[in-house]
């Protein structure tokens, strides 16, 4: 039997991520097409998007946070921890679509800064012959 033509107003077809064994961007289970309380898959995906966007945003801001305290503050420890934690918000927030690649690259930037300076300072002290002798006098000045 010959096929009826499809309707003049035909749905699109779904998007990854809507239907039963389909995936998402992320490569994550489908939704189905509505849940138990009758929500739609759209809505549900939506719902997830929002919140991972929201997270990886948050992650950035801590990464850039952690990064500039490691300039001031023990940077030997710190530093590296902000790199990490730039890179993993730069690659959240390129799966996501969220705001914060530029916080994501700060935190590099800052959290290398922080471990270079503390690297120097920690090399420059420790080469110093007269070290000890100079940390011994300071510490006679200030000690009544």
């Amino acid at each position: 039997p010959p096929q009826p033509p499809p309707p003049a107003h035909a749905p699109p077809p779904p998007a990854a991520g809507r239907w039963p064994g389909a995936t998402g961007p992320t490569g994550t289970a489908a939704v189905s097409p509505a849940d138990a309380n009758g929500a739609s898959a759209g809505a549900t995906d939506d719902a997830v998007l929002a919140s991972r966007q929201a997270s990886a945003y948050r992650d950035a801001i801590v990464a850039l946070i952690v990064g500039i305290v490691s300039i001031p503050f023990c940077g030997v420890l710190l530093g590296p921890l902000g790199v990490y934690l730039g890179f993993r918000s730069r690659r959240l927030v390129a799966e996501t679509g969220a705001r914060g690649g530029g916080l994501a690259t700060a935190a590099i930037v800052t959290g290398a800064v922080g471990f270079v300076v503390a690297a120097v300072i920690l090399v420059v002290t420790l080469t110093d012959p007269n070290f000890l002798e100079d940390l011994d006098n300071a510490r006679r000045a200030v000690a009544p």
